[in-house]
């Protein structure tokens, strides 16, 4: 039959998946994404050059799935260049991304596509999530808190988050001057121009 879940119509969600060297982790984060309840998105998969076996694994699976795009950089670009260059080639309506070691819920997407979806005047929509180790047991949470309640305590959006593409347009993408806090300074960016919503729930992620 082909790749299955073929869409016709444009993702309406763009996914981004960095990845290096992810192998141990990688095909979970994968499968977290295509057991979403919300099917019409693309999941972009961004290889920075991976020494490992993650090149034939990403690959393995977008053979098996029209939705999974596979980029692989020329050269190490390093977490802020894989992510614009993933972004840059999303047609989304709305965006996020996620690592190769993180997994959604499978109703994460469609939570949060609902909260963008109903209000138009929120941009960026966050939550709360889970802590959980190699056996896949919970350990902790990690709370996020209402970034309009509290600025000098907010922590960022955390790893369950989606925005309007016109965030990331606005933002001119992720700054690679900002390497491992990229996504604390792009959120803090956006916050100057866009609504955010927090949705208080350790269920997604």
């Amino acid at each position: 039959m082909g790749a299955q879940n073929k869409f016709t119509m444009q993702p309406t969600i763009s996914i981004i998946l960095p990845t290096y060297n992810g192998q141990k982790y990688i095909r979970k984060s994968i499968e977290s994404c295509l057991s979403q309840t919300f099917t019409n998105f693309e999941l972009i998969i961004v290889n920075d050059c991976s020494t490992d076996n993650t090149p034939k694994i990403i690959e393995e699976y977008a053979a098996k799935d029209s939705r999974i795009k596979v980029i692989h950089n020329a050269h190490n670009k390093k977490l802020p260049l894989s992510l614009n260059t993933g972004f840059d080639a999303a047609v989304g309506k709305y965006h996020t991304w996620t690592s190769d070691d993180n997994y959604y819920a499978p109703h994460a997407l469609h939570t949060l596509y609902d909260i963008l979806q109903n209000n138009s005047s929120i941009d960026l929509a966050y939550t709360d999530y889970t802590l959980i180790d190699d056996d896949g047991k919970i350990f902790g949470k990690r709370t996020f808190n209402n970034i309009y309640h509290s600025f000098t305590d907010w922590l960022g959006c955390g790893a369950c988050f989606l925005y309007k593409a016109e965030v990331y347009k606005a933002n001119n993408g992720y700054n690679p001057s900002a390497f491992l806090i990229e996504d604390y300074d792009f959120f803090m960016r956006a916050f100057l121009q866009f609504t955010f919503y927090y949705h208080n729930t350790y269920d997604l992620y």
